[in-house]
């Protein structure tokens, strides 16, 4: 923990870019890093850091829409066949797809990769899932957060 200016802001830094990281690269854990900040970093910080890494997430999630198309052509026939499977289920179900979004992103059920590549492939609206996933992902970090901070041993 740390109580200076330049401390606070290296884990301000450090939040949104692990969030960029665990949204590019599957093995990087998002929850793993909410867990530990919320042991490590000061309560007063919890509120940037979520926001910042939220914002990393979905920047890192929005490369991966925007690469949708590239990324499925190269990937593994096991991979690729998850990512059909979701394109399918949303071409299915159009009325589905923004509470599919904001599920996905909250739960991790359909895996959020998944869907964030899907919803690439379908072309939905960019900006749109930004803001239905970034809603989901703070949700989720932050139910996190506050749930470690019960714990008699949570919370900096």
């Amino acid at each position: 923990m740390t109580s200076t200016l330049a401390g606070q802001l290296a884990m301000l830094g450090t939040a949104f870019g692990y969030g960029v990281a665990s949204a590019v690269v599957p093995v990087v854990n998002a929850e793993v890093y909410v867990v530990g900040a919320t042991l490590l970093v000061p309560a007063p910080l919890w509120p940037a850091l979520l926001a910042l890494f939220t914002i990393g997430t979905m920047l890192g999630k929005g490369v991966i829409f925007l690469s949708a198309e590239r990324l499925t052509s190269r990937a593994a026939p096991a991979v690729r066949a998850r990512i059909d499977r979701a394109v399918a289920l949303l071409q299915r179900r159009p009325a589905a797809v923004w509470p599919t979004v904001f599920v996905s992103a909250a739960l991790g059920l359909p895996p959020f990769y998944a869907v964030t590549v899907a919803g690439g492939v379908l072309r939905l609206g960019f900006v749109a899932f930004l803001v239905v996933g970034a809603a989901g992902r703070l949700l989720r970090f932050a139910a996190l957060m506050y749930g470690i901070s019960l714990w008699p041993w949570g919370g900096a």
